[in-house]
Parts: structure tokens; C-alpha cells; sequence
């Protein structure tokens, strides 16, 4: 596996919340016997700091968005672009099983069909 996006492959994804991205993205590393690290910055904007996951194995990162949106997308950003959040905290979530990730995506998916 060499990308966010190869991780992501097959799963049909609503925008969550931030730290639900989080808990998703190291769900799946977790599951990829992979190491993922979640940072939330510490700006001084307080009521909307920036989610990131940090993969270990390729040192690539992704955006989950920030704390106080409720519809954020998940989107890879180069590691130049980490340093405009930093300082960063390491965030400590519970990693759910990967049995639990489709309740998680299914939780904000949209159900047109409800009319």
C-alpha cells in the first residue's frame, strides 16, 4: 500500500467530522498493520484547529479537516504544508475494529431514498 488513496480504495465516504475522519484513517492503517499518529494543532484559533494523521511507514500526511466542522473531507497534504499547523499535540483516539468501520461510515451516510 503506497497512498492515502490506495488505503481508501472501496470505501464510499461522506464528509464526518474531523476527528471521525481521524478514527477512520487509523482504523485502517491499524487494520494494514500500519502505524498512524493523530496531531491536532494548536493554533491559536482555538475553536477550529486542524486534524492530522501522520503515517508512519511513509511519512505522508493527511488533513481530516478541522475540529469544529461537521462535514469534513479527508484530503493528503504534502509534508512542506505540516509545518503551517505546527505546533501540533498528539491527539489520542480509540482505534475502533475494522468490523465497526462500516457503523462509523454509515452513521453520516446520505439516504436520499427517504422521501
Amino acid at each position: 500500500m503506497n497512498s492515502w488513496q490506495q488505503l481508501l480504495d472501496g470505501l464510499t465516504i461522506s464528509p464526518m467530522p474531523a476527528k471521525d475522519n481521524a478514527k477512520l484513517l487509523a482504523a485502517l492503517l491499524n487494520a494494514s498493520e500500519q502505524h498512524g499518529e493523530v496531531f491536532i494543532s494548536n493554533a491559536s484559533e482555538q475553536d477550529n484547529q486542524a486534524i492530522l494523521v501522520h503515517w508512519q511507514e511513509r511519512d505522508t500526511w493527511c488533513h481530516c479537516g478541522g475540529s469544529a466542522f461537521y462535514q469534513a473531507i479527508i484530503e493528503a497534504i504534502p509534508t512542506e504544508q505540516v509545518t503551517q499547523y505546527q505546533p501540533l499535540t498528539r491527539l489520542d483516539i480509540a482505534v475502533i475494529a475494522p468490523d465497526q468501520i462500516p457503523f462509523l461510515l454509515a452513521q453520516y451516510a446520505h439516504f436520499d431514498h427517504c422521501y
